[in-house]
């Protein structure tokens, strides 16, 4: 282990032993956003290297030190904001209760059924085999894609119901609305769909932290895997055992191998801006908006969706990958001051979140974090918040309570 990685993992442990000391607990937004760069990058160097992938180097190594020792920075005060939120009076009559699970019940029916519709009509049109050729590129109905989006925060829903009741119609809903996010055959849909429960039930249920915790990360395994496998199979496609491995890796990896790639790479015609680049997070889901109705563009500004493919081991393994990590991306698009300065606000943010959805009482507010904080969790692998589906995902677990929060008036007998 080279002198940087041991710093890394010893300041790692330290930060997380002075979290358990003041906070009583490890499980929060810095553990939630740290832990993968610091897994990745001890297992890259220490283990994947040695079949081929390239090890990070010591230079990015300090990057991630320092910048992870800033961000810590930011999660120790976020921290103490979140705890002095003031908790609201009417957030006190939304919690499970004020939910209609009749409501929830037909809204989820009724997603499920016009996305199955939507299934069968691409059946009929392309046939079964050759819709899972197409995979993740076939032609989805507009509203039925929509729909697919709003099936995280319902199924969110579901398993918390489930958890309250032990009824097994909740269990058999998340267990359909899963199956059909796996359809899509889009692999971040169903890993931020999963990371996304996982958030909630810290925040919600800590006591089935470790079992949802094992029984998420092997049901993302699985459904990796699997993805791969029917795609393969329809296409008649052979491959050695190694390749699962390897494919496997470079997914999770590749935005932080690719990290010395990108911060040498200029996109052409591109003046590399870090305000610009947050300022196009914030803006996809009213950019998607006014250009799908009004056919209007106004954000041009596009970085890690216009990266190359870069290799990501020797070529022998045949692995490339064209991302980033949003640490990487960040680093590459200002100064090391601004970094750094983005470091310390980033870990303020996502842990006044986390803090204050932990405080309060509203399942609304926690539904929206544990989305929020899961795209943060994979940022790892890229900066999701440049794409319109973590926004609109937020929105819709926002507009969902609307409906959700119908009480139905029981009709009263009269009494003579």
């Amino acid at each position: 282990m080279s002198m940087p990685l041991m710093v890394l993992v010893c300041e790692y442990i330290l930060m997380l032993m002075f979290n358990k000391k003041t906070q009583n607990t490890i499980i929060d937004a810095f553990f939630l956003v740290v832990s993968p760069y610091v897994f990745i990058i001890t297992i890259n160097n220490l283990l994947m290297g040695g079949i081929g992938f390239y090890k990070v180097s010591n230079q990015v190594i300090w990057i991630h030190a320092i910048a992870i020792f800033f961000f810590f920075m930011g999660t120790f005060l976020g921290w103490h904001l979140g705890n002095n939120y003031k908790l609201k009076s009417y957030y006190k009559k939304t919690d499970l209760l004020s939910v209609n699970s009749v409501v929830l019940i037909f809204i989820s029916s009724i997603s499920i059924l016009i996305i199955l519709l939507d299934i069968y009509r691409l059946c009929a049109q392309y046939g079964i085999v050759g819709m899972l050729k197409q995979g993740d590129t076939v032609d989805r109905g507009y509203i039925a894609s929509h729909l697919m989006i709003l099936l995280t925060p319902l199924m969110i829903l579901m398993m918390d119901f489930y958890f309250k009741t032990k009824k097994i119609i909740y269990i058999l809903f998340c267990t359909i609305m899963l199956s059909l996010i796996f359809l899509t055959f889009i692999k971040y849909h169903i890993i931020s769909a999963v990371l996304s429960i996982f958030i909630y039930v810290v925040l919600t249920r800590p006591q089935y932290v470790k079992k949802i915790g094992i029984s998420s990360l092997v049901f993302v395994l699985g459904a990796f895997a699997l993805n791969y496998m029917i795609n393969f199979k329809v296409n008649k496609m052979q491959v050695n055992d190694n390749f699962y491995i390897n494919h496997m890796w470079k997914y999770i990896a590749g935005g932080t191998i690719n990290f010395s790639n990108v911060s040498n790479y200029v996109v052409k015609g591109q003046e590399l801006s870090l305000l610009e680049w947050l300022f196009s997070m914030v803006l996809s889901f009213p950019a998607m908006i006014l250009s799908r109705f009004l056919g209007v563009v106004f954000n041009r500004y596009h970085y890690s969706t216009l990266l190359p493919l870069f290799f990501v081991g020797m070529e022998k393994l045949e692995e490339q990958s064209n991302v980033v990590s949003l640490l990487g991306a960040a680093f590459a698009q200002t100064n090391t001051v601004s970094f750094l300065i983005f470091m310390f606000f980033w870990g303020i943010l996502v842990q006044w979140i986390f803090r204050r959805a932990q405080k309060n009482v509203s399942i609304r507010s926690k539904l929206i974090a544990s989305i929020f904080l899961a795209y943060n969790m994979l940022s790892f692998f890229s900066s999701f918040f440049e794409l319109s589906m973590p926004w609109e995902t937020m929105v819709l677990a926002y507009l969902i309570f609307i409906p959700l929060n119908i009480r139905f008036a029981r009709k009263k007998e009269n009494r003579r």
